[in-house]
């Protein structure tokens, strides 16, 4: 496997990630964790999930999965998109940026979020203030 250094940092991804798009619908707990050990076992070291696969389910798919390998990854997960009715269940305020990471770690998805993506569409706000609060509480 290849590896890639980020930014400027010491930390080293695998160049392939595993994107887990589909679990909690077409793939079940158990087929995503036999897809996230091949993935680990092949040494891909990052992998990425969002709050809105699946209404969530596939953050649990993957929390469950990692449960005794969590130290053998980099987890992303994605927000912004809609998650429910009205203006405060999507975007990139830092009321939805909290929500997004309080709901995922909350609910035993995740220990904790390591990277913190914001879709394109975001891009017109400025989620500052959560990732400072964020790098305070983890």
């Amino acid at each position: 496997m290849e590896y890639r250094q980020v930014g400027n940092s010491r930390l080293e991804i695998s160049a392939i990630g595993l994107g887990c798009t589909n679990f909690g619908t077409r793939a079940t707990d158990e087929q995503a964790a036999v897809i996230v050990h091949a993935a680990i076992d092949s040494g891909i070291t990052l992998i990425d999930t969002a709050n809105s696969y699946s209404a969530g389910k596939s953050e649990e798919a993957v929390g469950k999965a990692l449960r005794h390998r969590r130290d053998q990854v980099i987890l992303t997960s994605k927000f912004a998109q809609p998650m429910g009715e009205g203006p405060m269940n999507c975007g990139g305020s830092r009321h939805h940026i909290m929500r997004a990471v309080e709901d995922s770690i909350g609910s035993s998805r995740f220990e904790a979020w390591q990277l913190v993506e914001a879709v394109a569409s975001t891009a017109q706000t400025a989620p500052g203030s959560a990732a400072i609060s964020l790098v305070q509480v983890t």
